[in-house]
């Protein structure tokens, strides 16, 4: 990650968290204020275009839900809330633009190693999300001057369960492929499944 950039994605405040120098923004309009662009946008009658919002949202709601256990409209998760139903787009990036360049974020977004640590985290957990072994453990991954430390759990089942060592075995090996991991921790624990 170099040089400033914008992320437009719903819960992207989620995936960020904890890097300093990142404003959360939210944009909002009323109902009516919805239902217009989306009758322009998709020739919807009004009443489908509702359905189409409140489904959107819905969707939305249960996403970041499942995903982070969180209340996607929840004012508190943004920095800045904006309605645009009086505000026109460009005042809505002027605010932003000029809220940005506040020295509380300028600054924080120059201090280079919480951008480095973040994104040597990012790397790990993405490698262990794709690998077979390792895909689906609920890890949580911190990462500070290429160092390492895992923690979280993970299901076992069935009459022969992958052991703890096993699993922190294969843990080590795929973060050991990724570049700039200087020293591993893994502190994880199993949890049975009962069976029936």
């Amino acid at each position: 990650m170099q040089g400033d950039f914008v992320y437009h994605g719903h819960a992207g405040h989620f995936l960020l968290k904890g890097l300093k120098g990142v404003l959360k923004v939210r944009i909002i309009a009323p109902m009516e204020y919805r239902i217009e662009k989306i009758m322009e946008e998709k020739n919807l009658t009004p009443k489908k275009a509702k359905h189409y919002i409140e489904n959107i949202d819905k969707q939305r709601i249960q996403w970041t839900k499942f995903l982070y256990g969180k209340e996607w409209s929840d004012p508190s998760l943004y920095d800045l809330v904006i309605n645009i139903k009086d505000i026109t787009i460009s005042m809505a990036c002027e605010m932003i633009a000029r809220t940005v360049d506040l020295p509380e974020f300028r600054d924080a977004w120059k201090e280079k190693k919480d951008r480095e640590n973040f994104h040597l985290a990012c790397l790990v957990e993405s490698k262990l999300a794709l690998n077979k072994k390792t895909k689906g453990m609920d890890l949580n991954v911190d990462a500070f001057d290429g160092k390492i430390k895992i923690t979280g759990e993970f299901y076992t089942s069935g009459p022969f369960p992958r052991g703890i060592k096993m699993s922190k075995d294969d843990i080590l090996k795929v973060v050991q492929e990724v570049p700039g991991v200087r020293d591993i921790t893994v502190d994880v624990e199993t949890l049975s499944i009962p069976l029936e």
